[in-house]
């Protein structure tokens, strides 16, 4: 069993797969995992902490908390912890909560008063996943959850030292350029043009620019 990737998504409504989160965004969490022994149940749980300016350590980023990091999932039920049950699920939803919102404002504050901060207005939260296979097996892996108090800033507000941080997207496959020289379709080329059957491949051989190969 293997954590292949994970990612976060934010929609706000107006068609952009964004990354950076703020207050009250919905944040979709999904987890691609690799189960080529068909084990039987895989659990998969989300934990973060708050990060901090400071850089404090925290259960998510202590080096010895991970080497167990099942020892999270228990410790999310203390708040004295400071770590957070997000979800379980290789697919969840999660709203980011209030308790942040003193965080941007420190954000904003050093923006306003430190030029080298002017372009960093986001710090990132690391998101534990544990996956948890009913065979006794568990993988960890992070996704870091950007955090930015986007609509204070950028284009949103007339102080221009906080006009300069750019909101990140999530990179998009917006266009697939194929081959204009079809006899390129030989050796490790497995798709160099549309085809409706093998039949419109020189050959038809798959591992070439066979329809079976797509």
């Amino acid at each position: 069993m293997r954590i292949l990737g994970a990612a976060a998504h934010i929609d706000n409504g107006d068609g952009v797969d964004w990354a950076d989160a703020e207050v009250g965004d919905s944040v979709t969490l999904s987890a691609l995992i690799g189960n080529p022994t068909a084990i039987p149940t895989v659990t998969v749980t989300w934990v973060t902490c708050l990060p901090s300016l400071m850089n404090t350590v925290t259960p998510c980023t202590d080096a010895a908390v991970l080497r167990k990091p099942t020892d999270l999932i228990t410790m999310a039920d203390d708040p004295s912890t400071g770590v957070i049950k997000l979800g379980v699920g290789e697919t969840i939803q999660y709203t980011v909560p209030s308790e942040v919102q003193p965080l941007l404002d420190q954000l904003i504050a050093r923006a306003q008063t430190n030029l080298n901060a002017e372009c960093s207005i986001f710090i990132e939260t690391p998101l534990i996943i544990i996956a948890q296979g009913s065979d006794g097996s568990t993988v960890t892996a992070i996704q870091n959850l950007r955090l930015s108090p986007w609509s204070q800033i950028g284009s949103n507000t007339t102080d221009k030292t906080l006009q300069y941080y750019v909101r990140n997207a999530n990179p998009d496959l917006t266009a697939l350029n194929l081959a204009i020289d079809y006899g390129a379709c030989a050796g490790q080329k497995t798709l160099v043009k549309a085809c409706q059957s093998d039949a419109d491949c020189p050959g038809g051989v798959v591992g070439s620019c066979s329809c079976t190969d797509m």
